[in-house]
């Protein structure tokens, strides 16, 4: 009796803790974007002031950024202008882990507040998928920043990150140029991220979006009493995310 309760509790197999979450990549790396239009021909328009914004590698909002060009999603008044962007950009690479993904943007165009403007979709390595809606007001507003227009943004996590005069306004009507950043959360850190859609909600405003970047959450940072628009360069450390 004693040698077969022995078999019984060698047979027993021991409890076994589950594998821990993997630590999430930190490392802050840019994504390649996939641009309608490249800055070394958008400084040339007389048209738009892009020769008035920043552009190459630069730090906005504590967070390094490649700006080459932009990329922008189908808006109604830009299709009824003549500028049709497309409906959707899907398939952009990202191949890494990440906690956070950080949209440098503005809108071609306004809205009313918390009207979404585009859809954010993550596609995992694992054949699953989450998405995160941007929404006018809410992460982003009109690239022109009239004298009176208000700036502030409902989310928490996206700020007014640069602004800067617009050549090509008239002394009478001086408007300003103004970006945006938001951290969207990555719902799956643990998992990788092989690619990333863009997709436009098809309202009157368009999202542009001129760079992404992917690091720890908490990166974007911008100082209260700093002016916004201050650039660095894109070699000096950003600050650690707290």
């Amino acid at each position: 009796v004693a040698n077969a309760s022995s078999a019984a509790v060698a047979a027993t197999p021991k409890a076994t803790k589950p594998d821990p979450i993997p630590e999430p990549v930190k490392k802050i790396e840019s994504i390649e974007m996939p641009y309608l239009e490249r800055m070394e021909n958008l400084v040339k328009s007389n048209h738009f002031p892009w020769r008035d914004v920043p552009q190459g590698e630069v730090v906005l909002g504590n967070v390094p950024l490649k700006v080459g060009g932009f990329t922008a999603l189908w808006g109604e008044l830009n299709t009824k202008r003549g500028l049709l962007f497309p409906e959707s950009i899907p398939g952009i690479p990202a191949a890494r882990k990440f906690e956070a993904l950080y949209l440098y943007q503005t809108s071609f165009f306004s809205a009313p507040d918390g009207t979404p403007m585009a859809k954010v979709i993550f596609r995992y390595a694992d054949g699953t998928s989450a998405e995160a809606e941007i929404c006018y007001g809410t992460h982003v507003r009109d690239w022109f920043q009239p004298s009176s227009g208000p700036v502030e943004l409902i989310d928490s996590k996206s700020k007014l990150v640069w602004s800067g005069a617009n050549s090509l306004a008239p002394a009478s009507n001086p408007i300003q140029l103004q970006h945006f950043m938001t951290e969207l959360a990555n719902p799956h850190p643990e998992n990788k991220v092989n690619a990333i859609d863009l997709v436009s909600m098809k309202g009157r405003a368009a999202l542009c979006i001129m760079a992404m970047t992917t690091g720890p959450a908490g990166l974007l940072k911008v100082e209260p009493k700093a002016e916004p628009g201050i650039e660095t360069k894109a070699d000096e450390k950003p600050k650690a995310a707290e």
